[in-house]
């Protein structure tokens, strides 16, 4: 019984020993993400390919209101059949104008994931490349809102050195509001 004791209290001293060694870092993902010369590129890249379906988009919206305005202007003067023929018509313009915005919508995500995932591959490896070179065993991220507090002395902050690892200019900031994006 004494034996398994102290076993057991011998086995707690290491856990707890153990577990005082163990360092933590800290790093906003997000501002670090938006931070890279790569994220600068996407998103012009993102905000052509946006402008290029909303202009497809008000087209088709323009055509439509168009094919509206003649229908009410005109529609008094058409025979029935002219008349259910410029109604399935408007019918069938506006399915085609939902469908395209459905899609567009999907297209624009499918793309913003193209483009910001090896960002954020490439900003991971590097805080994994701080956290290994420091011997981290943890590294929170400040911009989740998950983390409550952070004591600064405790742990790391892998901010400038991941900023170094990334050619990011120390003094390089970001909007307050684009970070919370």
């Amino acid at each position: 019984m004494k034996k398994s004791i102290l076993v057991f209290a011998f086995v707690l001293g290491f856990a707890v020993a153990a577990s005082a060694q163990q360092k933590s870092g800290h790093v906003n993902f997000q501002e670090i993400v938006y931070l890279t010369s790569d994220m600068d590129s996407a998103t012009v890249v993102l905000e052509k390919y946006g402008k290029e379906l909303n202009d497809t988009f008000t087209g088709m919206q323009q055509e439509y209101q168009s094919k509206v305005t003649d229908y009410q202007a005109l529609s008094a003067n058409w025979t029935q059949a002219v008349l259910e023929l410029k109604t399935r018509e408007l019918q069938e313009m506006e399915l085609r104008i939902q469908s395209f915005q459905q899609s567009a919508y999907q297209e624009m995500q499918n793309k913003q994931n193209q483009l910001f995932t090896p960002i954020y591959q490439k900003v991971a490896a590097a805080i994994e490349k701080i956290a290994k070179t420091n011997a981290l065993v943890y590294v929170f991220d400040t911009s989740a809102q998950g983390l409550l507090y952070v004591d600064d002395q405790a742990s790391m902050d892998l901010t400038v050195p991941v900023k170094n690892e990334l050619s990011i200019p120390l003094d390089k900031q970001i909007a307050t509001q684009q970070a919370a994006k």
